[in-house]
């Protein structure tokens, strides 16, 4: 006999991103408004606790929302199975249960980490995201999806699961080093090559001002345009499915991220997301201009913008093409035994291909 367990239906998880300078304060009053849980746990890092998570914690309260606060050590370090055990542990602790909320207060690490423990706590929980970088303003925070890393590689371990909420204050940023920065302008020129030319030919255009800008007002209008590119193509994808080799898969977004994480793996995290993608773009196009995809011109366009913006341009003597493919064998975009590059056609439009290491 066989007895059919129906569970066909449709769930709405589409969610409302806020871009506005000065919405930090205002998030505690928003957060009462929307009631996402009973209670809620802010989920940060020591450095960012210092900075703002102290801070919300203290309005929250004033606001009367339940509300406690846990901090990991700042860094991709924290990224990891064990952390995630003692976080869960310390969830228990505070009392944190299935009709809490989980706030993801910092930038990509943070919103990876907290956001794959709201998906796994007590078999899935509601989260929000403040992100406190750019990266995580312009990428990370949006999209739903959540990790940690193993010794093989990054974000080996994951899951998808949508946020409530997204909420954005450029005010936020001006707290941020250049070297922050530059790492999220990594993603801007990400977005801008797969599906910008405009955005790719403004950011050429204000160089000057992206790099080193701590007003406020000038980050609205990028950050916005960059939150559009994305969930443009999270609509579309949600799950970043294979069958899906369009203009409109998701897995355009890992442009840069297939050779971008086996360096970051490589060097033990040392380098950063961000320098990591723009070494890894540079690559991903040499291997788009040898398969007569993009033109040399257009490559080198790209390279000359992102070392312009102060992003590395060239491999690390200690890292080798030899170790980066062993590390891809290994990588979540191998799929059916071949892995997944996206290569550029022309700045503005790209392509996923899966014979380059055939």
């Amino acid at each position: 006999m066989n007895i059919r367990v129906n569970l066909k239906k449709t769930i709405d998880t589409s969610y409302t991103v806020t871009v506005e300078q000065g919405l930090f304060k205002k998030i505690p009053k928003l957060l009462r408004e929307k009631d996402f849980g009973r209670q809620y746990c802010i989920i940060t890092d020591t450095a960012v606790q210092k900075i703002y998570g102290n801070d919300l914690l203290r309005d929250m309260k004033e606001k009367g929302l339940p509300v406690s606060l846990v901090s990991v050590p700042a860094g991709e370090k924290s990224k990891t199975l064990s952390v995630c055990m003692t976080l869960g542990e310390r969830l228990l602790e505070l009392g944190v249960r299935r009709d809490s909320c989980i706030i993801a207060l910092g930038g990509g690490v943070i919103s990876d980490l907290a956001g794959f423990m709201a998906s796994v706590y007590m078999r899935g929980i509601p989260f929000v995201v403040i992100p406190t970088t750019l990266l995580s303003a312009v990428d990370a925070s949006i999209g739903g999806k959540t990790g940690v890393d193993l010794a093989q590689g990054k974000n080996l371990i994951g899951t998808f699961h949508q946020p409530k909420a997204v909420f954005i204050d450029p005010n936020v940023l001006k707290t941020l080093s250049s070297k922050e920065r530059r790492n999220g302008l990594a993603e801007m020129v990400k977005h801008a090559v797969i599906k910008s030319r405009p955005l790719f030919l403004e950011i050429e255009r204000n160089v000057k001002n992206v790099k080193s800008s701590e007003q406020p007002a000038l980050w609205n209008k990028p950050i916005i345009q960059n939150i559009k590119i994305k969930a443009g193509l999270v609509k579309q994808d949600e799950r970043e499915s294979v069958k899906k080799k369009s203009k409109y898969s998701r897995m355009l977004l890992n442009y840069g991220h297939t050779i971008g994480h086996a360096i970051e793996t490589l060097s033990h995290y040392t380098i950063p997301h961000g320098e990591a993608i723009s070494i890894g773009m540079v690559m991903e196009n040499i291997i788009a201009v040898k398969k007569n995809l993009l033109s040399e011109s257009e490559a080198e366009r790209i390279k000359s913008l992102l070392s312009r913006l102060g992003l590395p341009i060239k491999l690390p003597s200690t890292i080798t093409p030899r170790k980066i493919q062993q590390i891809l064998m290994k990588d979540k975009k191998m799929i059916g035994g071949k892995v997944h590059f996206v290569l550029p056609v022309r700045i503005g439009q790209a392509v996923v291909r899966d014979d380059i290491l055939a």
